[in-house]
């Protein structure tokens, strides 16, 4: 067994647990706001973690969100990230590391930024920027 590295860091993720407190945060925020978006949580690569599909939310917006979600992972500090349908979802970061992003598709931008808000805000520590 070898012990710590102390040239490497630990790489902080979002694991499983992490990602069911966003969706079942930013579910629980759309019920409450009573809208029907499609959710998608990635980690900080784009790839796909979790889905939801709340209420009666249309199919299109399944493949926006994740889009979404993926482009939000995308952006760096500093570096403007691409837009989809002219929106971007959120990235997560922790401790000031990007874990993971959070896209949510309803057909309203201000409430779908409401709902992906309330995701973050579910997860110890985290932000969007």
């Amino acid at each position: 067994m070898h012990g710590p590295l102390p040239d490497v860091s630990q790489y902080t993720r979002l694991n499983h647990r992490g990602t069911m407190k966003v969706l079942n945060a930013a579910t629980r925020k759309a019920e409450e706001l009573g809208c029907a978006p499609s959710i998608a949580v990635v980690d900080d690569g784009g790839h796909l973690l979790g889905f939801a599909r709340v209420g009666s939310a249309v199919t299109a917006g399944i493949d926006a969100a994740i889009a979404k979600a993926g482009a939000a992972a995308a952006r760096r500090p500093g570096v403007p990230g691409p837009h989809v349908n002219g929106h971007l979802g959120l990235p997560v970061f922790v401790h000031g590391t990007l874990v993971g992003a959070i896209g949510v598709e309803s057909g309203d931008h201000e409430r779908d930024l409401e709902v992906a808000r309330a995701g973050i805000a579910a997860l110890p520590g985290a932000t969007e920027a």
